[in-house]
């Protein structure tokens, strides 16, 4: 069965680079890593529940966490400082989790993109991807502002949706309780007052009746 290694190593232009990798076991994890052409300076096997099947963060949480990521980046406190800060502040113990291992891998010299690039139950396509270009063009904290921007923007305008869609459907429940009602309790008794006139009914007064009929029998 294969198992999980986390490596931190260095490509041929000496950058240092950390993730992680399934092997048969240490020696096959060493050889893939070596084929790629990267040194290997640490290699270690990792328990699956502390990198994968983490669960999904809010959205609420990820906002506060990046406005105050910002803050932090712009005071110039370092990347793996202002991790470990919010790990230690964020209530959610999941995503205090992703930021251990996040703050772990950038520690040991990892992009912070590509280590935020491993929970995407946590972080976005979209949102790694700015990380990247923020890390990139040196304006992580510009990058981080306009996440935090995007994201609240996101956050209104799903609240506004669901506001909005309140009353349609508390109307849409009263008149399907109300049709129901009127066709388990009322039709029936016009069925006894149609039955002692004898005469042909209307094609919508049948299919009403036999609504009703199915209503009241199901």
């Amino acid at each position: 069965m294969a198992k999980k290694f986390r490596y931190t190593a260095r490509d041929a232009s000496g950058r240092g680079t950390t993730g992680f990798l399934k092997a048969a076991d240490e020696a096959d994890a060493l050889a893939t890593l070596r084929n790629q052409g990267l040194n290997v300076m640490e290699l270690n096997s990792v328990a699956t529940s502390s990198v994968f099947g983490v669960g999904k963060v809010k959205e609420a949480e990820i906002m506060v966490f990046t406005r105050q990521f910002a803050t932090m980046i712009s005071s110039g406190i370092p990347v793996f400082e202002c991790l470990s800060i919010l790990q230690i502040s964020t209530s959610d113990k999941n995503f205090a989790k992703v930021l251990g291992n996040i703050t772990e891998r950038v520690k040991s010299g990892g992009d912070l993109s590509d280590a935020m690039k491993e929970y995407p139950n946590a972080f976005s396509k979209i949102y790694v991807n700015m990380i990247a270009a923020g890390e990139a063009s040196g304006q992580l904290e510009e990058i981080l502002l306009r996440l935090a921007d995007f994201i609240e923007r996101s956050e209104k305008l799903k609240r506004e949706i669901k506001s909005a869609m309140i009353y349609p459907v508390i109307s849409l429940a009263l008149v399907l309780g109300i049709t129901w009602a009127l066709l388990v309790f009322i039709v029936p008794k016009f069925r006894d007052i149609f039955d002692q006139v004898e005469m042909a009914l209307p094609l919508p007064t049948v299919v009403v009746l036999g609504v009703s009929d199915l209503l009241r029998g199901y």
